[in-house]
């Protein structure tokens, strides 16, 4: 048990044979650099992604069998930069299984919360003052499970990670003085719905996590609920890796994935492809807002798993389409 009070074998806790495991992954990069980026320094966050699934020297042959944790927060609101979370859950699992150490936490926002986001979540204000830890606290601890789970090379997993984790990014410039990534963080991420606009991108229908576990064949009690929420997400990228490791499975996929089988992938290689299905499902989205002649999208809509302001162009503003569940 590691000091979080996670339980792993060759994950968070306990680290692989260093000399059994070395050279397993190469280095990439946590984020692709945007299209037209004025951003100077954006492209220098490049670090190495341990690889969490080789257990006494064994390399398991999927990642969907090793250690995995789901993440997931509750907020104020969908502007990932200002809003702030409400509630915030951690669930880990090994061999397709939960573990020890489930988080799931109220947080005080030190702001009033809009009945709009109460209404999705049902997290009131009333709840948060009785119930909620301090904001800066909360920060605290996102942040250093968050590095635990970098150091350890265990992926986060989650739908759409790139609203919590820009969220969590922001919030730590904010209430501890340095962000995420300047911390260290680079840990693989899993993204569901990343995965289901590429591979099951023609099947038409929405995609919030409601409507992914559903087509998945997971069942989802309490949607909004973060503990809920982020154990769904690591059930429906287990069951992913399972479909899309067939012919049968991928019959609805993009053609550029039509041979890839998911499950086969290391954690590196599905960490960088995603970074390049997202840019790809947000070229084909600005064509289409583009034909439309609708507000296009800013530069850092482009990128995954982290955005920031940083990112966004002089003179540009972000847009908010990027919600909690697409």
């Amino acid at each position: 048990m590691n000091a979080l009070g996670w339980r792993f074998h060759g994950g968070v806790g306990e680290r692989p044979n260093p000399t059994a495991c070395k050279a397993v992954q190469p280095p990439v990069q946590i984020r692709a650099p945007p299209p037209q980026s004025r951003n100077p320094g954006f492209d220098a966050s490049i670090a190495p992604l341990s690889h969490p699934t080789c257990e006494h020297g064994v390399v398991q042959t999927t990642w969907s069998a090793g250690p995995l944790i789901g993440f997931d927060l509750e907020t104020t609101g969908t502007d990932r930069y200002h809003d702030v979370p409400v509630s915030f859950a951690f669930v880990p699992y090994e061999g397709g299984v939960k573990v020890d150490g489930r988080i799931n936490q109220i947080v005080n926002p030190g702001r009033p919360i809009p009945q709009g986001a109460i209404d999705v979540h049902g997290i009131s204000n009333e709840r948060v003052e009785r119930e909620g830890i301090a904001l800066i606290d909360a920060a605290i601890e996102i942040v250093a499970r968050l590095l635990e789970a970098s150091e350890a090379g265990t992926p986060i997993v989650g739908s759409n990670l790139v609203y919590d984790l820009s969220m969590v990014e922001a919030l730590a410039r904010r209430e501890l003085g340095v962000g995420l990534v300047a911390q260290g963080f680079n840990a693989p991420v899993i993204d569901v719905l990343v995965i289901d606009k590429t591979f099951a991108k023609y099947r038409g229908g929405k995609r919030r996590l409601e409507v992914l576990s559903e087509f998945y064949g997971v069942t989802l009690s309490g949607a909004h609920d973060a503990a809920a929420d982020a154990e769904a997400a690591v059930q429906v990228a287990i069951a992913q890796a399972e479909r899309f490791s067939t012919d049968a499975g991928r019959a609805k996929a993009d053609r550029s994935v039509k041979n890839v089988d998911l499950s086969a992938l290391s954690l590196s290689e599905l960490h960088e492809r995603q970074i390049g299905w997202h840019r790809a499902w947000a070229e084909d989205f600005q064509q289409f807002l583009e034909s439309k002649n609708l507000k296009p999208m800013t530069v850092d809509e482009f990128l995954w798993p982290i955005a920031t302001p940083d990112d966004i162009p002089e003179g540009g503003s972000s847009s908010s389409r990027m919600p909690t569940s697409d």
